[in-house]
C-alpha cells in the first residue's frame, strides 16, 4: 500500500520511514500544544544508537536512522483479526501488521500503538517528519545548485572556456 502524509511542520522538512527491530531503543516526548510525539533521546547500545552514530559519520545514512528531533507521524503495530473460529477456540486469532497514524493523537495512543507487537512479529517502522538542515533551506530558497565543471573552472581561472 501507498500512504500519502503531508507536511506538518512549519519549517521545510523531508518525510522519512525507518524500521527498526524491537526493543526500539527510541526516547520519546509528547508536546501537548502540538500533539504530536518528537524524538528526544535514543538509548545507548540499540540499533537506534549505532545507526544514529553511523549517520553522524556519514551524513549520506541519514535517511536510514532515527535523530533527535524526528517527529513522529505514524508507526507499525500489530492488531489481532478474530475469524469465526477463533471466537470457539478453532483457531488461533490472526496476526495483521497495520500502520498507526499518530498525527493529533493522545500521548496514551500512540503508546498504545508503540507497544503493540512483539519481536516475532518483526521490525517496527516508523514514519518522521524531518526539518531540514539550515543549508540546505538556504540553498533550496535561493535556488542554488552543485556548481557545474565549468562554473568552478571560471570560478578559479576568471576566464570562460
Amino acid at each position: 500500500r501507498t500512504y500519502v502524509f503531508a507536511h506538518s511542520l512549519s519549517s521545510p522538512s523531508d518525510i522519512i520511514t525507518v524500521s527498526l527491530p524491537r526493543p526500539l531503543g527510541v526516547v520519546l516526548q509528547y508536546d501537548e500544544r502540538f500533539r504530536r510525539a518528537t524524538v528526544v533521546d535514543l538509548i545507548g547500545g540499540t540499533p537506534a544508537d549505532k545507526r544514529r552514530k553511523n549517520a553522524a559519520l556519514n551524513p549520506a545514512l541519514a535517511r536510514d536512522a532515527v535523530l533527535p528531533g524526528d517527529v513522529l507521524r505514524a508507526v507499525t503495530a500489530t492488531n489481532f483479526v478474530y475469524p469465526t473460529r477463533a471466537l470457539f477456540g478453532a483457531a488461533p486469532p490472526e496476526r495483521h501488521i497495520v500502520v498507526y497514524g499518530a498525527d493529533k493523537q493522545s500521548w496514551t495512543s500512540i503508546c498504545g500503538a508503540l507497544k503493540k507487537g512483539e519481536a516475532r512479529d518483526g521490525d517496527v517502522t516508523l514514519v518522521l517528519e524531518r526539518r531540514r538542515p539550515r543549508e540546505s533551506q538556504e540553498q533550496e530558497q535561493q535556488g542554488h545548485q552543485q556548481p557545474s565543471a565549468l562554473d568552478i573552472f571560471t570560478s578559479q581561472t576568471g576566464k570562460r572556456a
